[in-house]
This record gives C-alpha cells, structure tokens and sequence, in this order.
C-alpha cells in the first residue's frame, strides 16, 4: 500500500498484534497512522514517531481502576480466572499484585486455553469458594460460555467482571436479561453530552446497522477517524507535517478530548460499563459515569 499503490493514508487493522507489527514499518517508511483497538503496556516501549494508540484501557492502568472500583464497593475477596492469550495475560499480570496491595484476598486463581469448551471445573471451585467477585478475564467467546455457565452453575458474587465482549450486542442477545449487572472494559457512552457527536454517532449507527455500536471497539476506531480527520484538516497529507501535528495537537472526539504523550492517549481515563436493564452505562469513575454501579443480584 505504501510503496505500490502509494496511498496517501492508513487506516489501522483490528487487534494489538497487527498494531505492534506495523510500527516498525511506518517508522521504515515514516507514514504516520492513528491506530485504534490495541491495549498493552508494551505499546510504550514504541519509538513514539509515527503510530499512536486511542484507548486508555491499557493493562496496568486497567489492574489498577478494576481494583479501586472494586474496593469502593466492598470487595474483601476474588476469584480470578483468565484467558491465556496475550491481552488477558499481561492484564492478570498487574491484576495480582494490585489486588494483593489492596489487600484484596484472591480465593480462586485459574488458567485456560483460548478453545474452551467447557468451564465447569472452574466455576465450581468459584462456586464453592463463594468470593465477593469473580474477575473474569475474557475474550469474546469465552465471555459468553463464562456467563451461560455461571448462570447454569448459579455462580453467586455481587460484583462480576467480564474483560471483553460483553460490551458487544451479540453477547447481550445470546445471554439476554441474565447478563444485566455484568461489569465489563469501556470508556464511552452517547449519554455524555459534553462528548461532541457521541449520540450522533450512536444514532447513525443504529440506523445503518440495525443495532447499537460496540461500546468499546466501535467508538475506538472512529475515535481513530475523527482524529486522522482533523489531522489532515490542519496538515494536508504531508507525512510530515501530518506527524507532527497528530504528535503534538488535542482532538475532539466522541469520547471527548485526545492528546497523545508519545503513542498514548493520556486524556480519557480508564473506565468500565455495565449493562443494566439491556443497556450499558458507564459506571467507573465517577467522574464520566453515566450511572451507578448496582451489584449484581442473581442471573
């Protein structure tokens, strides 16, 4: 693309992986790219020159609110189970000591392999131990076995996190009214009105999709959009110039303002949702919450 077809711009793949992989070769070429749903602290070890990264749910920063929420409401005791692949991995990894600094006993601790198929041993041993929260560490296949299982095996804690796909709508058709006061990764809502074109954005997408955006990946990449949008605005589509400008300027987006420090978004905190009522709602911190956290009360 960069060098055949010479386009004059880069739109980003899906994933952390693909993102990470492509930063050497836009620093090769020096072809700036606004990228969207890649999450890892390994993201800032990235020359910062020519790709930045929207989301604030990055692992650490994630360990650390998931902590302070659960804290603040209560929590004395977890179950931890995750996924092995690498997003959930590096987010267990920050997860234990912070639950252990706050002194946040870890009642269960479980591994598993992307291709599960059955979580039952699991669940009973969460089950048996009766912990405050379960912090489930997901991707999106596995977030919907974890929450027909739990439902099934009447796992029982006011405050359950399911890392991702729970924000999507296909999880909350297939788990219906049992997955309200399931909490899950997100930091955008259309409720904000100070958050310019959020509901305008929601809107539009329901018109043309026939359903809701995902909260936490859709907004990511046309946060991603609006941000290259202005960029070229100011810029033009000298690299350059355009890098510099993206480096250097604050954005305004659905999500409210973006800055970068390096490749980071260092503006928009981190944050989570929880579906309440069918619907998903911001919930933490309570500086952008669009509502509050209700524990979760049977399935």
């Amino acid at each position: 693309l960069i060098t055949d077809d010479k386009v004059d711009l880069l739109l980003p793949p899906w994933g952390t992986p693909f993102h990470i992989a492509l930063a050497p070769v836009l620093e090769k070429y020096k072809f700036p790219m606004v990228g969207n749903t890649a999450a890892s602290v390994a993201v800032r070890q990235l020359k910062p020159g020519y790709i930045w990264f929207t989301t604030s749910a990055i692992p650490d920063k994630i360990a650390t609110e998931l902590t302070a929420m659960a804290t603040s409401n209560g929590v004395k005791s977890v179950a931890v189970i995750n996924n092995v692949l690498p997003f959930t991995k590096e987010l267990k990894t920050f997860l234990m000591p912070a639950l252990k600094s706050a002194n946040i006993e870890v009642k269960v601790d479980g591994e598993y392999p992307p291709d599960i198929k059955d979580m039952t041993s699991l669940l009973t041993q969460i089950s048996q131990a009766k912990p405050d929260a379960v912090l489930a560490l997901t991707y999106p296949s596995d977030s919907v076995l974890y929450a027909r299982q739990a439902r099934e095996l009447n796992v029982q804690a006011g405050f359950q996190f399911v890392a991702i796909g729970a924000s999507d709508v296909p999880f909350r058709k297939a788990i219906g009214a049992s997955a309200n006061g399931l909490v899950t990764i997100g930091h955008w809502s259309p409720d904000r009105s100070e958050w310019k074109g959020a509901k305008q954005f929601y809107d539009s997408y329901v018109q043309r999709f026939g359903e809701e955006p995902d909260f936490l990946n859709s907004a990511l990449a046309w946060m991603s959009l609006e941000i290259l949008e202005q960029a070229v605005a100011k810029a033009g589509l000298d690299k350059a110039k355009l890098r510099d400008t993206i480096a250097s300027e604050t954005f305004e987006t659905i999500n409210g303002k973006v800055k970068f420090d390096g490749v980071q978004n260092v503006i928009t905190p981190t944050a989570f949702l929880q579906i309440q009522q069918g619907k998903l709602q911001l919930v933490w911190p309570k500086s952008i919450a669009t509502s509050q956290f209700e524990p979760k009360k049977g399935w």
